[in-house]
């Protein structure tokens, strides 16, 4: 699932074997902005691990408008 309304932007991040052959859903209501572009922070020292915003009311930012993080 994917929120593409401007303001409202929230999406999914999938994450590949290692010859990208076969894709899984690794987090849920990722929030991003209207590029399409996702924040997130590398954990250093720990290869593969980043931190990510998510959006805690998916079902809710059509009728509210507003995303809570």
């Amino acid at each position: 699932m994917v929120s593409t309304k401007e303001g409202m932007e929230w999406g999914n991040v999938l994450k590949s074997n290692s010859n990208r052959m076969y894709y899984g859903l690794s987090l849920e209501y990722i929030n991003h902005n209207h590029v399409g572009y996702v924040n997130f922070e590398t954990m250093i020292g720990l290869d593969g691990i980043m931190l990510m915003n998510i959006v805690a009311n998916p079902t809710e930012v059509a009728i509210m408008a507003k995303k809570k993080l």
